[in-house]
């Protein structure tokens, strides 16, 4: 009786709405059935259940233990994608039902039905935000408005005062939709590209067991594209924050698979192009044309050299005999003398391309021919030509906010692909910075991963632009962070 004679909000329609679709798109289950997605549902629900009991429930709503930080927060995040709500959503309902359990203000008590409790509080917002946000209730007008911040905007909860002061919650709060939904997306891909949507793969060869050999290759591809913008980029190349030794190590390794070349090679390039930026001593500038920028300039070996490693130039014609070992063994570049002091990296500069040989054996020895021309071939291309976007796009295309004094641009559509490379005129105004979207809606893959590391207590010494760094841009200074 109460659920028909309620007030229905334009949140409730939308909630209910959205609980109507899910229902009937499960209807479809058996006709999509393949046994991975089956064993998928079933791991997901499990974890994601499990969190729902371990975290939100008893450490985050009772306190009943503590965890070290990075894990609370791991298994925080594994409890909303049980699509259950935000940490501070589900805790605060729960406290408030044991507040006031089974009286009027209990947010889902069975003293107004079984299914009121088992699922028709969801569409009662009116009441539910009444009994949960006495103190906000008066903006309940504005929330309504707006289903996706359903009193997230306009005060928290009044029992949840230890999960507001932490960042974590708050930012969970903030954009808890947009978590559930990226992980549907991660599925759709995944779902395809393990098995059943490569059904042309299955009619060739009909006898194989194996239907998608590539799904790997777009993980093991963005693994190395990380790398490459949190390891060589940001902590190598710009020392922009710090993270252990044997992480620092861990991730120059997988950068080196991207197959961009080794530590010292790739800093010391990048370390030149802001040196001498759009200058004819830049490695890879636009200004002798796009494709130069692009590609062009790896096959310009004579003047890379001279431009790189003047010191050794005279080294030239002896380099040259051995096109295996590109300035390797005749002196290290002359701008990277804070990785040449440390073994691993030389090591790495001087048997560079073993590892990916090695790779690539590996991969021929676990599934021959397809894994190597994937593995190896497609992704070195794609990688290679994503990351050259940054030299040769974000160099011509794009807004410029900042006085660099250089071509550098802003370019959306190349951040999302790069892990947030193309804020590139962000980045040359504030070169020592960890974060290269400055504003909120800037996505930066990469600083949110060296954020992450930050909150497991990984990295450390993490450098972002002031107010003052942002004036001396704007008057053309580039001012060291710190």
């Amino acid at each position: 009786m109460l659920f028909t004679r309620k007030k229905w909000t334009k949140f409730d329609r939308n909630v209910a709405s959205y609980f109507l679709l899910l229902h009937l798109l499960c209807i479809l289950a058996p006709f999509y059935f393949t046994w991975t997605s089956f064993f998928l549902a079933i791991i997901l629900g499990s974890l994601t259940g499990m969190a729902i009991s371990v975290s939100y429930h008893r450490n985050l709503a009772h306190r009943a233990f503590k965890l070290p930080k990075w894990l609370e927060y791991s298994l925080a995040y594994c409890a909303a994608h049980a699509i259950q709500g935000d940490p501070i959503d589900w805790v605060s309902t729960h406290r408030c039902h044991h507040r006031y359990v089974d009286t009027e203000r209990d947010p889902h008590s069975p003293i107004y039905g079984f299914w009121f409790s088992q699922m028709t509080w969801f569409f009662d917002s009116y009441n539910l935000t009444r009994k949960v946000c006495p103190n906000y209730f008066k903006n309940f007008e504005k929330v309504e408005r707006n289903m996706f911040m359903f009193f997230m905007k306009h005060g928290y909860p009044d029992n949840v005062r230890d999960l507001e002061k932490q960042w974590f919650y708050r930012f969970m709060r903030k954009t808890y939709w947009l978590h559930p939904l990226a992980l549907a997306g991660l599925l759709m891909v995944a779902l395809i590209t393990f098995g059943e949507g490569w059904h042309n793969n299955h009619h060739a060869f009909e006898y194989s067991a194996r239907h998608g050999h590539e799904w790997w290759e777009i993980d093991y591809g963005n693994l190395t594209g990380m790398a490459i913008s949190v390891s060589y980029h940001r902590n190598l190349a710009h020392r922009a924050f710090k993270i252990p030794k044997w992480l620092e190590y861990f991730l120059a390794y997988c950068a080196a698979h991207a197959i961009q070349g080794d530590p010292i090679n790739w800093v010391s390039t990048h370390r030149c192009h802001h040196r001498y930026v759009d200058t004819e001593r830049d490695p890879h500038s636009p200004i002798y044309g796009f494709w130069f920028s692009q590609m062009m300039w790896f096959f310009d070996s004579y003047n890379l050299t001279r431009k790189v490693c003047p010191k050794y130039f005279k080294n030239f014609e002896k380099v040259e005999r051995n096109k295996f070992m590109f300035f390797m063994k005749y002196g290290n570049p002359d701008n990277v003398s804070d990785l040449e002091k440390q073994g691993f990296y030389r090591f790495m500069h001087k048997t560079y391309w073993l590892h990916p040989l090695a790779l690539a054996v590996l991969l021929f020895a676990i599934g021959g021919v397809p894994y190597v021309i994937w593995g190896m071939c497609v992704r070195f291309v794609l990688s290679l030509h994503v990351t050259s976007m940054v030299n040769s796009v974000c160099h011509i295309w794009g807004k410029q906010p900042w006085n660099t004094g250089d071509l550098s641009k802003n370019n959306w559509m190349i951040a999302l692909i790069t892990f947030g490379e193309g804020w590139h005129n962000n980045h040359h105004a504030f070169e020592y910075s960890a974060r290269h979207g400055h504003e909120w809606w800037q996505i930066d893959f990469g600083w949110y991963i060296i954020k992450f590391l930050q909150v497991i207590g990984l990295a450390t010494c993490l450098k972002v632009p002031s107010q003052t760094h942002n004036f001396a841009a704007l008057n053309k200074s580039k001012p060291h962070l710190t």
